[in-house]
């Protein structure tokens, strides 16, 4: 459950760590998608791929890679902000649900 007697200053701290991390991981994974698409299609991904002179087979593999990689890194951010949250607090971050399918 959301911590109900969480002050205004945890809840915007939380906010600045949670987004600070999620920028950075979303930055990393990014880049390390670009790399490996060089490395594996010896060309570089596709600026736009919705644009019309990109190929149907790359605008959905690079689409997929990028989505799969945000997803993956978000994920990961969160996890981590919520550890070092925690491990700094001794509380869970404001705001951070259980989830609805573990019984507590």
């Amino acid at each position: 459950m959301p911590n109900p007697f969480a002050s205004r200053s945890e809840k915007l701290k939380w906010l600045a760590l949670a987004s600070g991390s999620a920028v950075i991981a979303g930055f990393a994974a990014r880049n390390l998608v670009k790399a490996s698409w060089r490395a594996f299609a010896d060309d570089d991904p596709p600026l736009n791929p919705a644009a019309l002179d990109t190929e149907w087979e790359e605008a959905i593999t690079w689409t997929i890679a990028t989505g799969l990689a945000a997803g993956i890194a978000r994920l990961v951010a969160r996890r981590g902000a919520a550890t070092a949250w925690k491990q700094a607090t001794g509380t869970r971050p404001p705001a951070f649900n259980k989830s609805p399918l573990k019984a507590s």
